[in-house]
């Protein structure tokens, strides 16, 4: 699968293809939740990654090249379920939010002259059955207290994890903020579905941390290093609403760049020796993603969304050795609410 087309370009096709906007075709997509609502939200993702072309060089001459290759597969599945305890004007003032099954599959090969290494492994993840209690206090500052049977698991990793837990309707970021009419057209505010696609990432990296079989340590450091340029940019155009359901398509689109390469190294290989001096680096990339949401007018809620793409990556490194790498990878992501 193939994403070339810039974001413009690709709003553009959504916005042709949902057919001629009417000026009597506005719809409110607001979001609202009423006290004692039950949403569960069940998710599967995948990233399959690999490396497209690799060149070493040592002065001028190639020593190593497309005789080495790499293939990663990250499987994620994740549920929980989110309760209104109270509401106020379709706001939620407090919820408790239930973590089911948080897990990971990962399956790694690579290829050399002569041999190839594969692993794979399974993982819960930290947030597997964990709960929270979210509430707003007398000042409207958002409380967060833990209720889960086992004990906090507390520290830094926690308070990153539960970053893109509120108090908002879920994917409430992905809805226009004022009434949408057919094939117009609106931009996106992707901070909250990007901050809750980072704490998989985190949950994962985290995972990977004690994943020795295969440099987990040295693949989660480089995930939350690249992921924390990335800057996400969308569009959505409502396609059509029938049966009280609302169909959106959407497209988004960010690029990364990490001037300072041989640190990230550093820090994800903790090498013996340092980089010589004078040694540098750059990666740089773009990710490129189009979708499909259906939001159900009389619940007030996303019900579904779901979001496939590409990544490509390049690096260029010198350091004694001069690397060059190309490498991509196929995302998908698919969410299913149930409203009760």
């Amino acid at each position: 699968m193939t994403m070339r087309l810039p974001l413009a370009a690709a709003a553009s096709l959504l916005a042709a293809s949902a057919g001629p906007a009417h000026v009597d075709d506005a719809f409110d997509l607001s979001p609202r939740v009423v006290p004692g609502q039950r949403v569960e939200i069940a998710s599967e993702s995948s990233f399959i990654g690999e490396i497209e072309d690799l060149s070493v060089s040592v002065n001028d001459v190639e020593v190593m090249g497309s005789e080495f290759g790499l293939e990663m597969t990250i499987r994620t599945e994740s549920s929980r379920i989110e309760e209104v305890l109270a509401a106020a004007d379709g706001v939620a003032r407090s919820k408790r939010v239930d973590f089911g099954r948080q897990t990971m599959e990962m399956d790694f090969v690579a290829d050399q002259p002569g041999s190839t290494k594969s692993e794979d492994a399974d993982f819960d993840l930290p947030l597997d059955g964990r709960s929270y209690l979210l509430k707003l206090d007398e000042e409207d500052a958002l409380q967060m207290e833990e209720v889960s049977d086992e004990d906090l698991f507390g520290g830094e990793l926690e308070e990153q994890l539960l970053g893109g837990l509120s108090l908002e309707v879920p994917f409430a970021d992905l809805l226009p903020g004022e009434p949408a009419q057919v094939g117009e057209p609106f931009e996106l505010e992707t901070g909250e579905y990007a901050a809750e696609a980072l704490d998989m990432v985190l949950q994962c990296a985290d995972a990977l941390d004690e994943w020795k079989g295969m440099e987990g340590p040295a693949i989660s450091i480089s995930a939350r290093w690249i992921l924390d340029e990335v800057q996400l940019e969308g569009t959505g155009t409502l396609r059509e609403v029938e049966d009280g359901i609302a169909t959106i398509d959407y497209a988004m689109g960010g690029s990364y760049e990490v001037d300072d390469l041989i640190s990230m190294v550093e820090a994800a290989d903790k090498p013996d020796t340092p980089a010589p001096e004078g040694a540098e680096g750059t990666l740089r990339g773009e990710v490129l993603l189009k979708g499909v949401g259906r939001f159900d007018l009389t619940a007030g809620q996303m019900v579904e969304f779901s979001l496939e793409g590409e990544a490509t990556a390049s690096m260029n490194m010198s350091a004694g050795p001069e690397v060059a790498v190309e490498v991509s990878a196929a995302l998908s992501h698919t969410v299913t609410l149930t409203v009760q």
